[in-house]
C-alpha cells in the first residue's frame, strides 16, 4: 500500500509538472484570428481577403500564418511596446509599389503590437 502511495504521489507531481510547462509555453506564444479586409503580402505571399489564424512565437521571433488549418505565410517579427492597450484587433499595412504589405497587427486588450520584420 505504501509503493502504491508513493507513485501515485509521484505520477501526481508529473502531471503538474507537464501543465504548467504546458501553460508556460502557450504565454510565450500569441494566437489571435484577424479578418484582412483587401489583398496584403507577407516577405512576397499574396494573402487574399478573409480571415486567419496567426501566431507569433516570442521565444523564436515567428510569425506563423494560417488559413483553414493550412500554413501559407512565415516571417520574423517582434513585438513593440504601445503606449496603451489596443481596443480592437487590427492589422496596418503600408503600399510598396502596386502592393500592399502587411507591416504590423495590434491584439485587442494588449500593450504590445507584432511588427513584421522588413528585411
Amino acid at each position: 500500500m505504501n509503493s502504491f502511495l508513493k507513485r501515485s504521489m509521484l505520477v501526481l507531481a508529473i502531471c503538474i509538472v507537464s501543465g504548467l510547462v504546458a501553460i508556460a509555453d502557450t504565454e510565450k506564444a500569441r494566437n489571435v484570428s484577424i479578418t484582412i479586409p483587401e489583398k496584403v503580402t507577407i516577405k512576397g505571399t499574396v494573402l487574399k481577403p478573409g480571415t486567419y489564424k496567426v501566431r507569433f512565437d516570442e521565444q523564436t521571433g515567428e510569425l506563423t500564418v494560417k488559413k483553414d488549418g493550412k500554413e501559407v505565410a512565415k516571417t520574423a517579427a517582434r513585438l513593440e511596446k504601445r503606449t496603451e492597450k489596443a481596443r480592437q484587433t487590427a492589422v496596418v499595412t503600408q503600399v510598396k509599389g502596386d502592393t500592399k504589405e502587411l507591416v504590423s497587427i495590434s491584439i485587442a486588450g494588449e500593450d504590445e503590437n507584432i511588427v513584421l520584420s522588413q528585411d
